[in-house]
């Protein structure tokens, strides 16, 4: 950034900033940085003054290879907004360009290609999602006072790849572009090296992607200001490669952040469940599973995540904390967690039904349920918002026991764990413990609460209720 220091004279120092470096790291959300520079509290000023911009944009990238995105992008998400507080614009970009192409980093193999249909449908839902998440943020940073005049993302912009690349063809790009870059240095990035020394191998496809992300920063710098990218750990080498092409096609200095990847303190990507993403959108959360998925958070990873995935002041988390540590099997943590992020996503008018649905399941004997009416069992659920739709299982079908069915229903990804809990006693059907011969033997629909009604609790702190599809 030519002359960025000696402009520091003619900024006043009266205005106390925020560096993205300080934002970002002060909430647990830094991995890597490409210049101290971005530790500057004047950094964005600094920007606009040699540049003579207006506005100064980061972005992120997220590419549409499913309807809807996971807890996982939240991360990401919150992370560029957070960088609005230093006076950076998000640019939130749906890859319909480059998830044609497929990134390698951190993947064994090549992932399947997508029909064209199929990534069309990805990228109008994502947009969407992104359209409803930057109101429903809008209006709860309006809603708290320590966050409205923090935080404002008036500017941000939604841009789909794809129609930048409209008017680029082969030739052109390969002869403008691809001369800026060097084939030791492709070769060398981790994802590259990786997949080129496995059975599997790399794809000239796969191998372009570097090419393409670095493309993207080109026309976002250039066209929206964007002076700073911000992605996961393994985009690192993306990252560095657009800086460089920036610094070749334009001679300026951009700047880049990862953050780390989300993952629960025992090392398992955070929102996978049994092999199963936990959705953002609101048609991916009609059984509230994001809720259901944060209120069982385990101990030790909510005080972090309600660092990274909130915007909750650093005050009020630890004052929650020292509430949660003279009583943790109230959750007062976790529901914080869970019922900040549905209100911050827009997932409900009212996050507090969420709180009364989940005390209500863990403040009541189960087992006396089973001697109520079926109208009454009904009338206890109706109220109940984590409830999971299945198909009542053919009583002919010998082979549903108890544990093919909570198998099936992504309870536990292995059989062989969930016989484990069984045999322990971990596993609470309906209010009571059930012996590992009888959830082998038996049924599940001789489980079934009025016919309709499946309550699974493990351990302490996780529920499941299943409801019948038929039930009135």
């Amino acid at each position: 950034m030519k002359n960025l220091r000696l402009l520091r004279n003619f900024c006043s120092k009266k205005v106390v900033g925020h560096s993205p470096f300080e934002l970002l790291s002060r909430r647990h959300s830094v991995m890597q940085t490409s210049s101290s520079q971005l530790n500057d509290k004047d950094f964005t000023k600094l920007l606009k003054a040699v540049h003579n911009k207006r506005d100064v944009c980061a972005y992120a990238g997220f590419d549409p290879t499913a309807a809807s995105l996971h807890v996982g992008n939240l991360f990401t998400i919150v992370s560029l907004v957070r960088l609005s507080a230093a006076g950076i614009n998000p640019i939130f970009v749906i890859g319909g360009a480059t998830a044609r192409v497929g990134d390698p980093s951190g993947r064994s193999s090549e992932r399947e290609k997508l029909d064209d249909n199929v990534t069309l449908r990805n990228i109008n839902s994502i947009r969407f999602f992104f359209d409803e998440a930057i109101e429903s943020l809008s209006n709860y940073f309006s809603k708290h006072s320590d966050m409205a005049g923090k935080y404002d993302i008036r500017g941000a912009k939604v841009i789909n790849n794809a129609e930048y690349y409209a008017d680029v063809n082969l030739v052109d790009f390969l002869s403008n572009i691809g001369r800026h870059f060097r084939m030791s240095t492709l070769l060398s990035r981790e994802s590259v090296a990786a997949r080129l020394a496995s059975p599997e191998g790399l794809s000239f496809t796969e191998f372009s992607y570097q090419l393409f992300q670095a493309y993207d920063y080109m026309r976002l710098h250039q066209d929206h200001n964007c002076f700073l990218q911000l992605g996961g750990s393994d985009q690192w080498g993306n990252i560095v490669g657009g800086i460089d092409l920036v610094k070749r096609t334009h001679g300026t200095e951009v700047f880049g952040i990862t953050i780390p990847l989300l993952t629960t303190s025992s090392g398992e990507k955070l929102g996978k469940s049994a092999g199963n993403a936990v959705w953002l959108s609101r048609d991916r959360n009609r059984n509230d599973e994001l809720y259901h998925y944060l209120i069982n958070i385990s101990d030790d990873d909510v005080e972090r995540l309600l660092y990274q995935l909130t915007f909750l002041s650093e005050e009020e988390i630890l004052a929650t904390m020292e509430a949660h540590a003279k009583a943790p099997e109230k959750k007062v943590a976790q529901q914080l967690l869970a019922t900040t992020i549905v209100e911050m996503l827009g997932l409900s008018s009212n996050a507090n039904e969420f709180v009364l649905s989940a005390q209500k399941l863990f403040q009541t004997d189960i087992s006396t349920l089973q001697g109520k009416t079926h109208d009454e069992i009904r009338a206890f659920f109706a109220d109940v918002r984590n409830k999971k739709a299945f198909s009542k299982p053919n009583t002919t079908s010998a082979e549903m026991n108890l544990v093919e069915f909570l198998f099936r229903q992504a309870v536990r990804s292995s059989k062989r764990e969930l016989r484990r809990l069984f045999s322990s006693g971990a596993i609470l059907i309906n209010g009571e413990k059930v012996l590992l011969d009888d959830a082998l033997s038996k049924h599940v629909t001789s489980f079934l609460l009025a016919d309709s009604y499946l309550v699974v609790r493990l351990g302490k702190k996780e529920f499941h209720v299943f409801e019948d599809k038929k039930s009135p």
